[in-house]
């Protein structure tokens, strides 16, 4: 196609149809040939997000920092951050997911997604051993929608973190406050066995 708006078409029409591979071969041919076109910043997300969805965790990730390099006044590099995010978070890459995590919320700190990227936060920090930052994060993911379905995992992995820390006082205050608020969940029956390890 001659004019950029065509190629975008036909991009969108293969990405529609799960065709990734052929999408993103429309999106970087559509990038390449019309490098001033308006919205360059939309292929070049949706050539990150085809190579994500099929599996190309490196290759999205790169496209993903392409993106946030040449279009840093776009609307979609919040996004591109909380994507980059999650690849670093499967990888358990520690440090590269957390401070990714964080600059999503430092540009979108009313997301409706505060809680989940404060829990992965907390999760990434136990991961690595950091268990005070880790409990900090677990508690302001608890904090911000005290009903989300997050919190009862944040409660385990707070508790969690007490114990690795041989707190065992505030393991158990944790265990307690996670099988008498959540006691029909699975991590409950945990809990339960866990606050016995608090005694030893």
């Amino acid at each position: 196609p001659k004019v950029p708006w065509a190629h975008l078409q036909i991009a969108n029409t293969y990405f529609k149809q799960n065709l990734f591979t052929d999408a993103v071969e429309h999106y970087k041919e559509l990038i390449a040939a019309f490098p001033t076109y308006r919205h360059l910043d939309i292929a070049q997300s949706r050539a990150a997000l085809c190579y994500l969805k099929m599996g190309e965790l490196e290759r999205a990730r790169l496209e993903y920092k392409k993106l946030i390099e040449a279009y840093p006044e776009s609307a979609l590099v919040g996004n591109a951050y909380l994507k980059l995010a999650e690849i670093h978070y499967r990888d358990n890459e520690y440090k590269e997911g957390i401070a990714a995590y964080e600059r999503y919320l430092s540009l979108y700190p009313q997301t409706p997604k505060k809680n989940e990227v404060y829990f992965r936060i907390g999760k990434l920090h136990k991961y690595a051993h950091e268990y005070v930052p880790a409990i900090d994060a677990l508690q302001q993911a608890i904090g911000t929608y005290p009903h989300d379905a997050f919190n009862e995992l944040a409660l385990y992995h707070i508790a969690e973190c007490y114990l690795a820390r041989k707190d065992y006082e505030q393991a158990r205050v944790h265990y307690k406050q996670l099988v008498e608020t959540y006691p029909k969940s699975d991590v409950a029956a945990v809990g339960y066995h866990r606050i016995g390890d608090t005694y030893l």
